[in-house]
């Protein structure tokens, strides 16, 4: 994920949803290794930690890393009561826009617009 971070304009979003084995570890392994006999690409849960590591470099968007349900929902009435039976936790991000100083690695004390520079960069293929 740091590549295509590194690659995002700032002020770009990463939308991110993957499988947990959070709320019951023993279950999601039995889960992951009966999926995984029958795909030619195996399945991995990860725990929440895990997957917020995949946002380094992002800042989280409200509500944060949540169950699928929670993930803004219509009413609070459409929670349900186990939002972790859905095994999937989804957040959204939003890549920082660079500051001037750290474009021009000037400091934001010693820099006017006048002497911002803008560093080219070109994108990974």
């Amino acid at each position: 994920v740091a590549t295509l971070r590194d690659a995002l304009a700032p002020g770009s979003y990463l939308v991110l949803a993957h499988a947990t084995d959070e709320s019951k570890p023993a279950v999601a392994q039995a889960a992951e290794t009966v999926y995984n006999r029958s795909v030619s690409t195996d399945i991995h849960m990860r725990s929440r930690a895990e997957i917020l590591r995949f946002f380094d470099g992002f800042e989280l968007v409200d509500p944060g890393l949540v169950y699928i349900p929670q993930w803004r929902p219509d009413s609070p009435a459409d929670v349900p009561a186990d939002p972790s039976k859905f095994w999937v936790l989804v957040g959204v991000a939003r890549k920082p826009r660079a500051s001037p100083a750290r474009l021009s690695g000037e400091s934001a004390a010693a820099g006017s617009a006048s002497s911002i520079r803008f560093l080219p960069c070109r994108l990974a293929r």
